[in-house]
């Protein structure tokens, strides 16, 4: 657990905690530098195998919307200028 959590603190500060807390804020207009960029995406997917892995609890629901709102971010924002 500890490697996932200097990833956060030092890759990404944006993928700490489970993330529906920012997906609603980003669903409600708010405008978050980083939130679903490609390195938070990265560092959520590495930090959750690693810390279930590591068989902490751990609740998968919020980090899969936050995950699923980055690949629906990064979608969009590849296939802008289709």
């Amino acid at each position: 657990a500890l490697p996932a959590g200097l990833m956060v603190e030092v890759l990404a500060p944006r993928a700490a905690g489970s993330g529906m807390a920012s997906v609603l804020l980003l669903l409600n207009g708010t405008f978050i530098p980083k939130a679903t960029s490609f390195t938070t995406l990265s560092v959520k997917v590495v930090g959750l195998i690693m810390v279930a892995g590591s068989g902490l609890a751990l609740g998968t629901e919020g980090p899969m919307i936050h995950m699923g709102a980055c690949v629906g971010s990064l979608c969009t924002h590849a296939f802008a200028r289709f």
